[in-house]
């Protein structure tokens, strides 16, 4: 999975056009994915499906558009989180096309060294992209269609999210490579504006399918 602020970049560079108080939906709806309470609960906010004869895995964001599909082309909040599942899937091919065995930990103590460099990234695109705390939770949330698969914790997330705005951490990263982050911004960004564009209009010009990766460790 990609981390919180680099989702959080994806929805400040692509709601710039929107009004504020639509973006202030799209940014927290790019993070709702990972407002599980319980991991186990991953899986369905990710909408995750599996091949059981290929051992593959992929997030479905089709599935998620054909649930909300009036929705996502009507607020903001359900289209950042669409988005968020496809990022998900365009990460996962760059973590498994850049090599897999050096990112991917494989046990508690490359987990806690991956998790450093999430928080060493956090100062590197708050500083990069100038991020601040634009986040603001809607008051009838908890009420809304897109809590009937998980009860998401959307307090709970922007809570998480500032927290990641005030690390401060300067150092080398260990497990990610220096450099493949940033470009995975930068390299995803036209493809994920070309399908925001597209299912505004009703339409796709991705399939989920396409983006199935073979899951065998335990981090995987």
């Amino acid at each position: 999975m990609a981390q919180r602020t680099v989702h959080y970049t994806f929805g400040v560079l692509l709601s710039g056009d929107m009004e504020q108080k639509d973006r202030s939906r799209f940014l927290l709806g790019s993070l709702l994915p990972d407002a599980y309470r319980l991991k186990p609960e991953r899986e369905l906010t990710h909408y995750t499906e599996r091949d059981v004869g290929l051992g593959t895995v992929w997030f479905d964001f089709g599935k998620f558009r054909e649930e909300f599909s009036s929705e996502v082309r009507s607020d903001p909040l359900y289209l950042g989180y669409y988005l968020h599942v496809l990022e998900d899937d365009l990460h996962r091919q760059v973590i498994h096309g850049a090599g897999e065995e050096k990112m991917t930990p494989k046990d508690d103590r490359e987990l806690a060294l991956l998790y450093r460099d999430y928080h060493i990234l956090n100062r590197r695109f708050r500083m990069l992209y100038d991020l601040k705390d634009e986040l603001v939770l809607p008051p009838d949330f908890e009420t809304l269609p897109i809590n009937r698969r998980v009860p998401l914790n959307a307090a709970g997330m922007i809570d998480d999210l500032r927290a990641d705005l005030l690390d401060d951490l300067d150092a080398p990263l260990t497990m990610l490579p220096e450099g493949l982050t940033e470009a995975f911004v930068t390299d995803s960004l036209p493809t994920l504006k070309t399908e925001m564009a597209a299912v505004l209009r009703g339409e796709t010009t991705l399939c989920a399918r396409d983006f199935m990766w073979k899951r065998h460790m335990r981090y995987n």
